[in-house]
């Protein structure tokens, strides 16, 4: 029989291995800290996975946003998966439809596409984001999405008007 390794990140983010082993990296031990005011409207939590490293070229995060927070406008060099994992996310591509994503639903954001994403106005929302990395560059963070873009993005939502 086979024995099984693997190693647990502890809350300093490090490990000793010296061959490849499943990371386990428990909930207790990971850092969230409040989104920066200067890329997010509203009240988001992001909770830091893991950082791109020699094996997996992009990073892993949650976010918590709670209702009626999103994202600036931005993009992401090397592309970005968001899944969500709980209550109902809104998102648009720079001239396009708002979309709406519930629970188990994933959105992949190719490289350099304007887009922002955040909670409708009837929950907190949670999502799963892994980002590419090019270059040492995640995330080009652009301006603000005026209120008056979220409020028809919630109004293409109640409309049935949404993809």
């Amino acid at each position: 029989m086979m024995s099984m390794k693997y190693g647990i990140v502890n809350a300093s983010n490090t490990i000793d291995i010296s061959e490849q082993h499943i990371l386990v990296y428990h909930h207790a031990n990971l850092k969230s800290y409040k989104a920066p005011a200067s890329y997010f409207s509203g009240r988001a939590i992001v909770t830091r996975v893991f950082d791109k490293n020699e094996m997996a070229k992009f990073s892993g995060g949650a976010v918590t946003f709670e209702p009626g927070a999103r994202t600036y406008w931005h993009i992401h060099p090397a592309g970005q998966l968001l899944i969500v994992q709980s209550g109902t996310a809104l998102a648009q591509e720079w001239g396009r439809k708002t979309i709406v994503l519930h629970a188990g639903d994933m959105l992949w954001c190719p490289p350099n596409v304007k887009h922002w994403h955040g909670a409708d106005m009837n929950g907190e929302m949670v999502q799963i984001a892994l980002t590419g990395d090019k270059e040492g560059k995640a995330v080009t963070w652009l301006e603000e999405v005026s209120d008056a873009t979220y409020r028809q993005a919630v109004l293409d939502e109640e409309n049935n008007q949404a993809l």
